[in-house]
Order: structure tokens, then C-alpha cells, then sequence
């Protein structure tokens, strides 16, 4: 049996067309939840988004809320005000590496998997769409970034500014975290920064960047 593949249209999607500024929201995978009422009819992380709100937050407001708050954070490095959250939203398109759901717990070799064996469709997202700002959530999602999607990047001349965030759904938001992000927004030629949510503080990636390819 074929597993469901989610898409990840702009949350907008014709706002976002015209939006200078593009942010890219990116996890290891969608969460399946057993039963009804926690996504709609229609497996798309855009149409989550855009109707979230009028759904109670999907039963997820941890993660609907703390994502907003990440993304009005990305746009004030920017310089972008949005009016609502509504105007922030336009701005963004939310991600996965795999398109096929999980559990709670990303597997990191699963989602390494699928994305070797999709890595054209899964780069193409930045080079068609050139985000100012990706934000990669959680430790499965950061390291198989970093591993196997930057230097496919980097060989194609994608350029990328990221920066890494602990996951919505596990941790809230730091104020110093979001506060700080602009000065750790980093391009594909430098080391990833990331924020330890259990130290309280940023910390570099040890593992430099290797060589396009």
C-alpha cells in the first residue's frame, strides 16, 4: 500500500507569489494522528495553516501559535511588520523534508532516506522559490539538512540563509531566542547556528559545511 504524500503549498498562495520576502518553516515530517478533526479533508500543510484558526487550531495550538510567533520573528529581521497574523502568513510556505507522515518522533534515517531518493524535488523548493529566511525545526530536521540537502544546494548555486529553532511542538518559543535571531541567520558557506532549548543558549554546529559538489 502507498503511503500518503502531504504537499506544502503557500500557506496564500497568490500572496505569497507577490511577497518580496519568502520564509521557509521547514520539520523532518508530517505528524499522522489516529482518528478525525486534526487536519482537513486534504493533506497540505498550507491549507492546515490557512484554516487552522477557523478549526481550533487542528487540536495543535501549541504548534499553530508557536510557529506564528517564529514567523513574525524571521520578518522582523527583515524589517517586515505584518498588520495580523493573517499578513504574516502570506509570507510563508511550511515544509517537510519527507512528505510522508511519522509519529511524534522523527526517525532521523528514515527521513535521511526519502530525501536522498527525492533530493531533486526537495531542493527544488529553494531554488524556485529563493526564501529570504528557512528556519529548520528540530534535530532530525537540522541535521539531514545539513548533511544531505546543503551541499546539493551549494553545488547548484541555491544561496540559503538558515537558522535553527527548537520544534513548536515540543518546546515554546524563547524570548532571547527570537530576540537574538538576526545575528544568527547564517548563509551555506558557515556553520549552522542553533538554539539549545534545554541550555538556554545558541550554539554553533561543530561540523563545518563540506565542499559543493
Amino acid at each position: 500500500m502507498t503511503e500518503a504524500c502531504w504537499t506544502f503549498e503557500p500557506v496564500f498562495p497568490e500572496s505569497y507569489r507577490e511577497e518580496r520576502y519568502r520564509v521557509f518553516i521547514v520539520g523532518s515530517e508530517p505528524h499522522e494522528r489516529p482518528g478525525e478533526g486534526w487536519r482537513p479533508d486534504r493533506r497540505d500543510t498550507g491549507l492546515w495553516f490557512r484554516t487552522a484558526p477557523d478549526n481550533a487550531n487542528w487540536g495543535n495550538e501549541n504548534f499553530y501559535v508557536r510557529t506564528v510567533e517564529q514567523l513574525h520573528a524571521v520578518l522582523a529581521t527583515l524589517g517586515v511588520k505584518p498588520d495580523s497574523d493573517r499578513d504574516a502568513l502570506c509570507h510563508l510556505r511550511h515544509l517537510d523534508l519527507k512528505a510522508t507522515g511519522g509519529g511524534t518522533e522523527a526517525d532521523r534515517d528514515q527521513v535521511s532516506q526519502w530525501v536522498l531518493a527525492n533530493i531533486d524535488k526537495v531542493a527544488g523548493y529553494w531554488a524556485t522559490d529563493k526564501p529570504a529566511v528557512t528556519v529548520l525545526l528540530g534535530y532530525p530536521t537540522w541535521w539531514v539538512f545539513e548533511q544531505h540537502v546543503t551541499r546539493i544546494l551549494r553545488s547548484r548555486g541555491v544561496e540559503v540563509v538558515r537558522v535553527a529553532l527548537q520544534h513548536p511542538s515540543r518546546y515554546p518559543n524563547n524570548p532571547q531566542a527570537l530576540r537574538e535571531l538576526k545575528e544568527h541567520l547564517q548563509p551555506l558557506t558557515q556553520p549552522l547556528h542553533r538554539w539549545a532549548p534545554k541550555k538556554r543558549k545558541w550554539e554553533v554546529w561543530p561540523q563545518p559545511p563540506g565542499p559543493a559538489i
